[in-house]
């Protein structure tokens, strides 16, 4: 990082393990996404690259933090109704993919969809925790 540039939030310091390891997990999944569909442009390509900052973006943001299940299994939804289309296509595509590409990786991506995913009176407690900070 320059010693200019304000530091960013958006950056895997924010991040606990499982949300690194889900964050890479899905990274991966972009780029075999984005080899096998653009292939003439080097990965990922410029189509694919704001949705990479996007997913990154919405995981430094994430109300849950480490209690969570994965973002694809999540029932209060964090990302724009046409951002989340895409990533479910690139996700429907690729997981099965990734345990060729990164087996270790996959194989964390499946134990953390083990947990149970959130629901609405978890955000509205989470919200309570935060107001009374």
């Amino acid at each position: 990082m320059k010693d200019k540039q304000k530091p960013n939030n958006d950056t895997f310091e924010n991040l606990g393990p499982r949300r690194v390891r889900e964050y890479l997990a899905l990274k991966a999944m972009i780029d075999i996404y984005c080899h096998d569909h653009h292939q003439n442009e080097p990965t990922p390509c410029a189509d694919c690259r704001p949705l990479e900052a996007y997913v990154l973006r919405r995981y430094t943001r994430c109300a849950f933090e480490e209690g969570k299940s994965l973002c694809v299994k999540c029932r209060v939804p964090c990302y724009r109704r046409n951002q989340y289309e895409k990533i479910n296509t690139i996700i429907r595509y690729a997981r099965p993919r990734l345990w060729r590409k990164n087996f270790k990786l996959a194989w964390y991506y499946l134990f953390d969809g083990l947990k149970p995913a959130p629901t609405m009176q978890d955000t509205v407690n989470y919200h309570r925790r935060q107001q009374k900070r």
